[in-house]
């Protein structure tokens, strides 16, 4: 077992089948997560991003390689690991406070809940809403109810797929603040997948930045800089912020120009 890095891939790849013969989406994907780390996998949409994490969630399978948890294998979905999705996917009869407190039931049927749903509808800042349908709620209100039901699953892993892609930016800006507080709050490993350049800047430890597809591997990690906790504010004025997004949009510029070629 690897304390520091409790989730790792190793060699992973995904192929899938076609008429012509398989098409590898993703090949030789290695990387290392610490405890508590904060992660975002940034690349062009269709390279694979969102398989990568479907693996980790246990979603798909890998072809090659995969993803081990403390040594173990990754081979199904598991209560350790929550997952959030570009849509809120709630279920349309039940409450917030119901839709939070089936999470919570469904990940351990055997114990008692760690705490109340209210509570975790209030770590996101919404506990006014717990009595209200998703039809009544907005979709940035949607989203905030899916986090908080991911996070009553009492996760160590928290797996985030291009969660504020659907949110208008204002409340996109208000969403990435409530996951980063969120996050400082409860000391979670979480890795997101996003093509936003802004908020893997704001929200990560690391970038790890994708290669354009297909067989899209990782092209290179980046750490950032900004100290924590961090304010939109302060990394905005901070000269290293500049210097992070020109580097990273120029590595996602060469790999589109690189792809048309190909």
């Amino acid at each position: 077992m690897n304390r520091e890095f409790p989730l790792e891939l190793t060699g992973l790849a995904k192929a899938f089948p076609t008429p012509t013969g398989p098409l590898t989406i993703v090949t030789d994907v290695n990387l290392q997560v610490r405890a508590g780390e904060f992660v975002a996998i940034l690349g062009h949409s269709g390279c694979g991003k969102s398989t990568v994490l479907s693996i980790m969630a246990g979603l798909e399978r890998a072809t090659y390689g995969g993803v081990v948890i403390d040594g173990t294998e990754v081979i199904a979905p598991g209560p350790e690991r929550a997952i959030v999705f570009q849509s809120p996917c709630l279920l349309p009869w039940l409450s917030a406070r119901e839709n939070v407190r089936l999470a919570a039931r469904q990940a351990d049927s055997t114990a008692a809940p760690a705490h109340s749903p209210d509570h975790y509808l209030d770590l996101v800042g919404i506990a006014d809403i717990a009595d209200q349908r998703p039809r009544q709620l907005s979709l940035g209100t949607q989203q905030c109810v899916s986090l908080a039901r991911a996070l009553a699953m009492e996760p160590r892993f928290l797996l985030l797929d291009e969660p504020f892609s659907m949110l208008d930016s204002l409340t996109r800006f208000q969403m990435q603040d409530t996951l980063l507080r969120v996050w400082e709050q409860s000391g979670r490993t979480v890795v997101m997948v996003t093509h936003d350049v802004d908020e893997a800047l704001y929200l990560a430890d690391r970038l790890v930045l994708m290669t354009d597809g297909p067989a899209a591997t990782i092209g290179r990690i980046m750490t950032m800089p900004f100290e924590r906790p961090r304010s939109r504010a302060a990394v905005l004025k901070d000269p290293r912020y500049h210097a992070c997004r020109r580097e990273v949009i120029e590595f996602l510029d060469v790999h589109a120009r690189r792809g048309k070629v190909a």
